[in-house]
């Protein structure tokens, strides 16, 4: 296996896309999927267009990506355009895709078994899916998935975004995307792969159970109006924001976080990103929380969330069979996130090329993160996730 990446910036699509300098017969070696992520300004339709005209006879994925793109060593831009490509000749890779329409867990399995169609693989379970979709029915993708694959393969992915949470996001895929689509890329590699999932939080001392809740909407904690019990926990900082007001900036280091088990003796949790204050003192979410769960306030810091990516990455690598033989990797990194850190994205950018020591990243910052945790594949907010590949 063999992974190269390009990067390039343009201030239309059309020239990111000739400074890319990709040529499909520089190394000999025909790419087996490429993954594609770019920044929101950029046609999506110009990129796949480049891609089929480029590579005729190569499945690929990608999309919109939140202010650039994640690679080692160089912040990102909004002007970002970024290609990972996987050359496997004895894998099999696939790329699926379907509307999301009234029914997203029937689009996902509309896509992986399309996927699986693709590269013949119809009744073989893969090593690894990666996803990429639109925000907003991310669990009901992950459980369709989950249920027909088992706890047996990994599944990591994101939410495409754009700069300003206007719903500029975009999907792209080889097998055609009609409108919000799921895109599913299957993966039987002929090496290693290994996920990690994190975040860059901690959890403090408060904490409760939720009483009610209606999908991402929590009613109610510990009995008391949501919004209420969020805002005394961070000492009453948000007051003004009751009736009806966005709190995703305010949130931004300080989200809820839901307990996800144990992984290497270190607990871990799904965070949850609060969004609005809504009527009726009810707190909007971008991810779900059931009844009876409990949730606790979690804490973090933008240099901490910055090197959290570099720790995903070794982690990542580190779990791969032999770690000093790490291909390249892929990764998803909160949006939110981003635009916290602010100007520690060159600390970001310095502490993937460290973990990467030298081998190709590419990675998408999302509006929602998939990957594997001790209970199985969630989503969550404000996370971190890395798919490494062994060499």
């Amino acid at each position: 296996m063999r992974l190269r990446q390009f990067i390039a910036s343009g201030s239309t699509t059309s020239a990111a896309l000739s400074a890319l300098g990709c040529d499909p017969d520089s190394s000999g070696e025909a790419p087996s999927l490429i993954v594609a992520f770019f920044g929101a300004g950029h046609d999506a339709l110009a990129v796949d267009a480049f891609l089929r005209a480029r590579f005729p006879a190569t499945p690929f994925l990608g999309g919109t990506s939140c202010r650039g793109v994640l690679t080692a060593g160089r912040a990102p831009s909004p002007e970002d355009v970024g290609l990972l490509m996987i050359a496997d000749a004895g894998g099999d890779y696939g790329v699926g895709a379907a509307p999301v329409a009234d029914d997203p867990g029937a689009a996902a399995e509309a896509a992986l078994d399309r996927a699986l169609a693709a590269c013949g693989c119809e009744d073989e379970l893969p090593a690894v899916v990666w996803i990429y979709q639109p925000p907003g029915a991310e669990e009901r993708v992950l459980e369709a998935l989950a249920k027909r694959l088992g706890a047996r393969c990994p599944i990591v992915g994101g939410s495409s975004a754009d700069d300003d949470v206007s719903g500029r996001w975009r999907q792209i895929a080889s097998a055609g995307v009609d409108g919000p689509s799921v895109v599913v890329a299957v993966m039987f590699p002929t090496t290693a792969v290994a996920a990690s999932f994190q975040s860059g939080y901690a959890p403090t001392a408060h904490a409760g159970v939720v009483t009610a809740a209606d999908g991402r909407v929590i009613r109610e904690i510990d009995g008391r109006p949501a919004a209420r019990v969020y805002d005394g926990w961070l000492g009453g900082a948000l007051g003004h924001k009751f009736g009806g007001g966005g709190v995703l900036a305010e949130s931004a280091l300080a989200p809820l976080g839901v307990a996800a088990g144990v992984v290497d003796g270190v607990d871990r949790h799904r965070l949850i990103h609060p969004a609005r204050f809504g009527d009726g003192d009810v707190l909007e979410c971008f991810a779900e929380v059931g009844a009876g769960e409990t949730v606790v306030l979690m804490e973090g810091g933008g240099d901490a969330l910055a090197r959290r990516a570099g720790r995903t990455l070794a982690d990542a690598a580190g779990r791969l069979p032999d770690p000093d033989r790490l291909a390249g990797a892929l990764m998803i990194y909160c949006g939110g996130c981003v635009m916290a850190i602010g100007d520690r994205l060159d600390v970001l950018a310095d502490e993937v090329a460290a973990a990467a020591h030298g081998r190709p990243v590419i990675g998408a910052f999302t509006f929602g993160e998939q990957g594997p945790m001790a209970r199985g594949a969630v989503h969550g907010n404000l996370m971190v996730s890395a798919l490494a590949f062994g060499g």
